[in-house]
């Protein structure tokens, strides 16, 4: 399934929270400006982030260079408190994303 704006689900909606909430403590635009380089760079829109998620941690570190690991690590505790998990600060955003997708279908 190709997966668009208008097919985004329950889950991918949840997820997508969690990341705008992290990048939008940056300020609104420069949440705007992200979203738009990942898309310009990265082939990766913001609907695809749930879907991409190594693509999207790669984005994060080209961009904010070694920060970048520590923007993912916010997103990842969000996506904790958003799921009701612990993960642990050494998982990845990718497999944040995976365990609260089990999580979230009852798999986990």
């Amino acid at each position: 399934m190709r997966w668009n704006a208008s097919s985004t689900n329950d889950f991918d909606k949840r997820i997508l929270r969690c990341v705008d909430e992290v990048l939008e403590s940056f300020g609104p635009k420069v949440r705007r400006v992200l979203v738009y380089y990942m898309g310009r760079s990265f082939s990766l829109r913001r609907y695809q982030i749930p879907r991409m998620p190594e693509t999207f941690s790669l984005a994060l570190e080209k961009i904010f260079g070694v920060v970048g690991r520590d923007v993912e690590k916010e997103i990842v505790r969000q996506i904790e408190k958003e799921f009701g998990m612990t993960a642990g600060n050494q998982i990845r955003f990718a497999e944040a994303v995976e365990k609260a997708a089990a999580k979230h279908h009852g798999t986990g």
